[in-house]
């Protein structure tokens, strides 16, 4: 299997920020819908966004392991925060500690914190070579989600290989 980022076109036009995945000769896609910081073993919402963080990237490795993939064959990730932005999602102090936990959680199941699609080159394909893990990541800031106390969400896509 192989995983190539492609620069993103609309119109004619390079989208800055955008990436796309190509991937060639998967078995198979795992489509996960909205994660989030429930606890599963009591059916509540851990407090805090530190917690919810943990607790959903906890189950998302798990039921991708389960379908038969994981985490270094996520191929696009959408991720929300709840909250209020006036100076941008990336400046907001729960976005970073959630941004933290993230890339510490792959440093250490994966080897590899995931590589920025923004730190990609514009112009240019990327060829993942398996130790490497570029995440298209969509990072959406809302004023809430479906469930009473949910500060953060996550749905991913991954390549069965």
């Amino acid at each position: 299997m192989k995983l190539t980022v492609l620069p993103l076109y609309y119109a004619g036009h390079m989208m800055r920020w955008a990436k796309t995945s190509l991937v060639e000769d998967p078995k198979g896609f795992v489509f996960l819908p909205a994660l989030d910081g429930t606890d599963p073993e009591t059916g509540q919402m851990v407090p805090g966004m530190e917690a919810q963080q943990k607790m959903l990237l906890k189950k998302m490795k798990q039921s991708l392991e389960e379908a038969g993939s994981g985490l270094k064959y996520i191929v696009e990730l959408t991720w929300w925060i709840v909250g209020h932005f006036p100076n941008g999602i990336e400046q907001y102090a729960p976005f970073m500690i959630a941004e933290a936990v993230f890339n510490d959680f792959f440093e250490k199941e994966c080897g590899a914190a995931p590589i920025p699609v923004a730190a990609m080159p514009e112009a240019q394909t990327f060829v993942a070579t398996g130790d490497e893990m570029p995440l298209v990541i969509g990072l959406i800031g809302t004023t809430g989600l479906a469930k009473k106390g949910s500060l953060v969400a996550m749905t991913c896509t991954a390549a069965i290989p």
